[in-house]
């Protein structure tokens, strides 16, 4: 399997990972941009909650890399869920 991480910080630091296993690139992305990132599903990237890091990914869906993550709004989460 080859995966690669890409992270970009807003002060312009790029770098770009290659893995062969699910484990090592989610460790990976989530030490930039948590657990629980915001995602943009349409635009495939994740953001770190307090929007300085930006994830992206290839080889993998945003769903393998944070599985916390969801499509479908969740109570509380401000994207329609009820409260």
């Amino acid at each position: 399997m080859d995966i690669r991480v890409s992270v970009r910080t807003v002060d312009h630091h790029h770098e770009s990972r290659r893995f062969k296993t699910v484990d090592g690139a989610r460790r990976y992305a989530q030490r930039w941009v948590g657990e629980h990132p915001d995602v943009a599903e349409v635009s495939a990237y994740a953001v770190s909650q307090d929007g300085v890091v930006v994830v992206r990914v290839r080889g993998l869906t945003l769903g393998e890399l944070f599985p916390g993550w969801s499509r479908e709004p969740q109570a509380g989460d401000g994207r329609g869920g009820e409260p």
